[in-house]
């Protein structure tokens, strides 16, 4: 009995095992239990067993001891344990490839599947420590494994009846097998042997699971598909940056191996995996797979699938430490002189492998992976391949040209999906069925075989954490994170998305095929600029490129088809320190955009962004300027191109990488024979496109406005397109082009707004990453040499720029504005300033456009008035409403793309206008009387004013003022207080979350939502609350609308220079203007914006700017200093200028550049041609005898001013061609400057017609006009004024009229409603004494 038992054992275990006798296995037959000692394992079954890559072999396996134990009466519901004490495994990579594994294994038992094949795979198999020593030709590596346990798992992954962890289907044939592996611990060392000087890689990780599903066939047993799913505990990794050297040394030596296996297993393995798949047999066989799936056991089959091969790895957290090693690879900034480290952390973390997925088949069986947007591009991507291809192999003829050709249709169809080949010409450009042809079955059949090869990287959560070093040793902060919670993103959506597809023909087939593609989509994502972590990731990487390139790694870049899109991305700008007693200064600077868009390859859609349309109208934008192709100043000879010339080849189709697919496809002969696969890859992959739509910049943290959002840029769209120079020899001859050339176009109005103490944060950025720039440049060059000098030219025209400088108001005292002048709640943009009164002496009205009230300085705001007020007023409750909680919101609300929730909404109502009387008392006329009637004005609307509160209070019960007024807590936020529920996720319950990646609850992707049980409605402070937000600040604004600019900033190395032209250049003042009423016409400048609206005549104005940093001696890890370590020099010229200033504005300008460090002298040279200036006075004098002030005219034909290195101003003489100056002549002057007055001699003659006396006569007689003309105004304003109030005072008397009705009504309506209520109580006393028994 027991040898016929050691047979047995013996026939199975032969396949594994060498040299395996029945004298060396010990069995106890009745308890089941076997033993042997020093077993050696056959290395090929082994080999096959693992399905190792085809680089990769084994060459020796060996065990000290194995323990069976066998329950022989249950071996059909309990596994066979095998126990292996230690095992050493020796592997080395291949010379050449090893001849790819048979579908049959070799331990399969060759026939159908039977009992033998399920009690080997029903196998549990422990080991204690295992130790896999690898060889290559670079390096050595070591991997110990502890704890190993392989089990059989019900399809739900729990342990069961051995008879449950298979499931069959006997109508396809196919068996699924349900296996986990489970390890302890993992050490892994690796060390090179070839560079000793390399540090070792080490890892170690903890408690993981490995799940295997397993399809075989049950009529040969052999293996159809798998999934394997890697799943790891949170895993912590310290590496040092020549541990990095070193991991990136052992990747380069195996790249070539692996590229090799991979392309030898396409040709093999791809074949078989082809006919396996569902789509393809369904293609093949249509009716046969109607018919499947109808019972019960099918569909339970169908759930658990494995449709095709893919391997997955899942991590719930990730910790990396990058570290650098002492030596010449740390950056020169002196805090990082001692070093850094580096923390980035990943949050669920999944990589999706699909080695043989057919290209056009559906991607719904994928593991979570749903309708994602770069499986949409993929779709889009391939339907134009198909188009191409079936337009140039079976119409004859190349494809259309790009900037004519119409959007491909976009349809969800595969060639698969259709029969013969209609399914191709219904996408191609062409119109109208395609003729016959005896090719299209080959082209058809070839489109059903395309395959690929998809890389799936989701990342729920990230974050990069800034670099700690010696001197920041605080609490980590975030450098880039996922901004989830700021933007509400659902929770089945990951932050980052990532999609590698390679496209193959199964089999040694040569067919042309898509390029490979990155896809990449990110979502709401924060970057805050820290300028010590950004030096210590470029000393990083410079240092790993440095060391890749001395191993000889390639630097050419692969042909790949690069698409990114983020949304809701944040780059955030942040002030070095605080500064507590500027309450109106911000500390932060957001740029945002709704989405941004990069990608490497043209739009066959001409009207979608990226596409050569767009690339043209660019040009020609830039064309249509000066500066361009233009040679003159600011231009010079040593300058880069502003526009390349492969950037005008490239919009013409004239820099194809490789000649034209119609020229290839000469014959019929090459059509069969065998086509490139590269056959369509003929356009470059050199120029980046960037589209932000739209993009805008906010200031945050401004103390003053409770840390609410400040406009800096209002929402404008803007494109990038990006020329990266690789061929430096051919540029040579083409003239002189930067590494990096960067075209911006802009189609619509830029706007504007500062304010001083924005403008003072923008110099401190300014300086911040000037220094910054610097230690960059000087890291770059240090360790790559004469390759880290790289250059740059960003270049662009704008249609229009207005740029609006908010200053105190001048013509107002500060008691009169209700706050700090310079306080600037709320943000939007302006068409015009025409409408606001440039006057001295203002009254203003009573209301607004709005119908809102403009209370006297000592009167508290009202409250929000009722609907009846506000419809006798002529304004709508809603407007009345929001203009007092105009200020409540505390983000703004930009364009979104369909994101729900993207960005807090911004208020847009345009608010009460609050100008008091005594801003009106400053600048007065000399009248007594409108002083008279200002005070009788503020008496009338001080009773108005009660008289409206008491109506108010009357018509409106508290419980009716909480329902229509919204009040938001100081404590709370808009954009923290949403919470997204799914309801899909409730309503599917656990169902909807995978089994195979549950592992005692490490996947947690639904948070639990805490549900409130009890709601209470905070009603404080209502009053005060929107009193606390509404601004009375008068402020002067000052507009600057420049017209027709372009610019170009060039940087190669320590050098950079800004050029900058424009045509068009106007002033629009307003002396004093209610914050909120400039918010108001601001929001409309760049909706209403059509076209350029610069009313002035063309002016020409030229600046350029050269700086240069000179490093001092022992620069490295010395803080720079960028004022004077920094050279800058300005040139001006500035002709056919003609502009119009107030004095206040001028006055307010001086205070408004003042920077509030002494900044070292800009040396600067000024051209002034053709200057008219016009100075117009509007502050109120300073003596009350004062007849007034006249405007002053400044006319400059020709100046030359220049600044030196200290400082000092020098004007210097110019020579005019057209009226030259003789010594001798009276008009000889160092400088051709003529002031003169606007009341000049009516003759004309210079003041040579008329007396002195007459002269100053009639000076004196058009002031006294001109205070004549002002008074009547003023007379007539008041007139209009009284009448309104008189109308408003009628109007006011039948409100209090109708509501004396109202109150009546009410009374009425009580006393009915307590005769009911008695008379309710009386029948119900009668019905009871009725019911009482006596």
């Amino acid at each position: 009995m027991t040898s016929i038992i050691k047979n047995q054992i013996l026939k199975h275990l032969s396949k594994f095992a060498k040299n395996l006798t029945a004298d060396k296995i010990n069995i106890s037959t009745m308890r089941g239990e076997g033993e042997m000692s020093n077993l050696e394992l056959n290395e090929a079954v082994m080999t096959d067993l693992l399905e190792l890559p085809a680089w990769m072999r084994i060459t020796r396996v060996w065990c000290n001891r194995v323990t069976v134990r066998i329950h022989w009466t249950k071996l059909k519901s309990v596994p066979i344990y095998v126990s292996l004490d230690e095992v050493q495994v020796a592997m080395e990579t291949c010379d050449e490839l090893r001849p790819m594994a048979a579908a049959q294994p070799a331990y399969a038992s060759g026939g159908r599947y039977g009992f033998s094949d399920k009690v080997i795979d029903g196998m549990t198999v422990t080991v204690n420590s295992c130790c896999v020593m690898f060889k290559s030709h670079a390096f050595e590596a070591s991997v110990q494994v502890s704890r190993i346990v392989l089990e059989s798992k019900s399809p739900s992954w729990q342990r069961s009846d051995l008879r449950m962890t298979r499931l069959r289907d006997p109508d396809r044939g196919e068996v699924l097998i349900f296996k986990e592996l489970q390890w302890q611990t993992v050490k892994m060392e690796a060390r090179s042997t070839l560079d000793q000087g390399l540090s070792p890689l080490r890892l170690i990780t903890n408690q993981s699971h490995c799940r295997i599903v397993i399809k075989k066939k049950i009529n040969d047993c052999s293996v159809m598909g798998c999934r394997l799913v890697l799943i790891l505990d949170d895993l912590l990794w310290v590496l040092t940056d020549e541990q990095m050297k070193a991991a990136l040394h052992f990747l380069d030596s195996l790249s070539g191996l692996i590229q090799k296996a991979t392309e030898h297993s396409h040709q093999v393995k791809a074949v078989r995996k082809l006919e396996s798949l569902p789509e393809y047999q369904a293609q093949q066989n249509q009716s046969t797979r109607r018919s499947q799936g109808n019972t019960a056991l099918s569909r339970v089959f169908a759930k658990y699938d494995v449709v095709e091969t893919s391997y997955h790895l899942y991590s719930d957290r990730i910790d990396l430490h990058l570290c650098d090693d002492p030596g010449e690879g740390r950056s020169c900034a002196p805090e990082l002189e001692a070093g850094g480290a580096l923390q980035v952390t990943f949050k669920q973390l999944e990589l999706d492998y699909y080695p043989y997925h057919l290209a056009y088949g559906d991607r719904r069986h994928w593991v979570r992976y749903g309708e994602s947007i770069p499986a949409q591009w993929l779709d889009q991507a391939l339907s134009e391949f198909r188009s191409r291809l079936t337009s140039l192999l079976l119409n004859g003829g190349p494809h259309h040209t790009r900037l004519a050709r119409a959007p491909p249709h976009l349809n969800n169809t595969s060639p698969a999906a259709g029969g013969g080949g209609g399914g191709g010409a219904a996408a191609g450009p062409a119109a109208g069925p395609p003729p016959p042809s005896p090719h299209r079955s080959f082209v058809m059949n070839q489109l059903r075989k395309l395959m690929s090869a998809a890389l799936v990287v989701r990342i729920n959560d990230f974050v990069i954490y800034r670099v700690s070093t010696s001197q920041r040793k605080t609490v980590l902060k975030e450098f880039v994170m996922g901004d989830r919670e700021r933007t509400s993103v659902p929770g089945q959506s990951s932050s980052v998305h990532v999609e590698m597809t390679y496209f193959y023909y199964p089999g040694n087939v040569r067919f042309p095929v898509p390029p490979p593609k990155a896809m990449v989509h990110v979502n709401p994502v924060q970057v805050i600029v820290d300028p010590v972590t950004v030096l210590w990731l470029n000393a990083f990487a410079c240092n790993l490129t440095k060391s890749l390139t001395a191993s000889g790694g390639s630097a050419s870049p692969p042909y790949l088809d690069l698409r990114l899109e983020a949304i809701m991305p944040r780059l955030v700008l942040e002030t070095a320190q605080d500064y507590p007693l500027q309450r109106d200064r911000p500390s932060t600077l957001h740029m945002q955009t709704t989405r941004l868009l990069i990608c490497n390859y043209r739009s066959p859609d001409p009207t979608a962004p990226g596409s050569l349309a767009g690339l043209t109208t660019c040009l020609e934008r830039l064309q249509a300027g000066e500066m361009a192709f233009g040679s003159e100043f600011p231009a010079r000879d040593s300058d880069f191109q502003m526009v390349p010339d492969r950037l005008v080849q490239h919009t013409l189709g004239k820099d194809h990488v490789q000649p034209c697919p119609a020229d290839v496809v000469a014959s019929v002969a090459d059509f069969r024979h065998g086509l490139p696969s590269d056959l369509l890859w003929e356009e470059p992959r050199d120029v980046l496109f960037l589209h932000m739509d739209p993009f805008w910049a906010d200031f945050y943290g401004t103390s003053a406005v409770r840390h609410r959002p400040v406009p800096l840029v209002d929402a404008i769209p803007v494109s990038v397109w990006v020329y990266q120079n690789r061929n430096k020899v051919a540029s040579a001859r083409e003239g002189r082009v930067a590494e990096q050339s960067a075209l911006l176009h802009v189609p619509s109005l830029v706007s504007v707004q500062l304010n001083h103490f924005q403008y003072l944060f923008l110099l401190r950025q300014l300086e911040r990453l000037t220094e910054m720039s610097a230690f960059l440049t000087m890291d770059a060059e240090r360790l790559l040499g004469a390759a880290g000098s790289g250059s740059v030219c960003v270049s662009g025209a704008l249609p229009q720029v207005d740029v609006s400088l908010l200053m105190p108001c001048l013509l107002s005292s500060k008691d009169s504005s209700g706050g700090d002048l310079s306080v600037f709640p709320d943000s939007s943009s302006v068409t015009s300033f025409q409408e606001a009164s440039l006057m001295q002496m203002r009254v203003d009205s009573l209301t607004e456009v709005t119908g809102s009230i403009t209370l006297p300085p000592d009167e508290p705001p009202l409250s929000a008035p009722s609907p009846a007020v506000a419809g006798i007023m002529g304004t709508s409750p809603s407007a009345n409403h929001t203009g007092h909680n105009s200020h409540n919101s505390t983000n703004h609300v930009r364009p979104t793309t369909g994101t729900p929730n993207a960005t807090p909404p911004r208020n847009r109502t345009v608010p009460m206008t609050l100008i008091s009387q005594a801003s009106v008392a400053a600048g007065s006329s000399p009248v007594g009387q409108l002083s008279d009637l200002g005070a009788g004005f503020s008496q009338v609307k001080k009773g108005f004013n009660s008289f409206l509160s008491s109506i108010d209070s009357a018509l409106k019960s508290p419980d009716d003022q909480s329902d229509t007024m919204s009040v938001m807590s100081d404590m709370s936020s808009d954009s923290d207080s949403y919470v997204l529920l799914n309801l899909e996720m409730d309503r599917a319950g656990s169902e909807s979350v995978d089994p195979l990646f549950v592992v005692e609850g490490a996947l947690k992707r639904v948070p639990s939502v805490e549900i409130a049980s009890e709601v209470t409605e905070d009603t404080h402070s209502e009053v005060s609350l929107s009193s606390a937000m509404r601004k009375r600040d008068v402020i002067s604004a000052l507009t600057l609308r420049l017209g027709r600019v372009e610019f170009v900033q060039q940087g190669a190395g320590f050098d950079s220079s800004v050029k900058v032209l424009l045509r068009h250049l106007s002033a629009e003042q307003c002396a004093a203007i209610g914050w909120d009423e400039f918010q108001a016409k601001f929001q409309l400048r760049t909706k209403g914006w059509q076209g350029l609206d610069v009313a002035t005549e063309p002016c020409n104005i030229r600046m350029r700017m050269d700086s240069t940093f000179v490093p001092v001696a022992g620069q490295r890890h010395h803080k720079i200093n960028v004022r004077e370590q920094v050279k800058s020099e300005l040139e001006v010229r500035a002709s056919d200028l003609d502009l119009g200033l107030m004095m206040s504005t001028v006055a307010n300008l001086t205070d408004f550049i003042e920077d509030e460090i002494l900044p070292a002298p800009l040396p600067m040279e000024l051209h002034l041609e053709r200057l008219k200036v016009r100075l117009t006075e509007d502050r109120p004098p300073n003596n009350i005898t004062s007849p007034g002030v006249v405007p002053l005219d400044l006319s400059i034909p020709s100046l030359r001013v220049t600044r030196d290195k200290e400082g000092v101003f020098t004007v210097h003489q110019t020579a005019d061609a057209g009226n030259p100056c003789r010594p001798g002549d009276a008009g000889s002057s160092a400088s051709r400057v003529d002031v003169t007055s606007s009341f000049n001699n009516p003759g004309g003659g210079g003041g040579g017609g008329c007396p002195p006396a007459v002269v100053s006569e009639l000076v004196r007689l058009r002031q006294r006009c001109q205070l004549l003309e002002n008074q009547l105004e003023q007379r007539r304003g008041a007139e209009e004024r009284l009448q309104y109030l008189s109308l408003m005072e009628t109007r006011c008397r039948e409100a209090e009229d109708e509501a004396q009705g109202l109150r009546e009504e009410k009374e009425s309506l009580m006393k009915t409603l307590r005769y009911l209520q008695e008379e309710f109580l009386r029948l119900d006393r009668a019905q009871n004494r009725r019911a009482d028994p006596k």
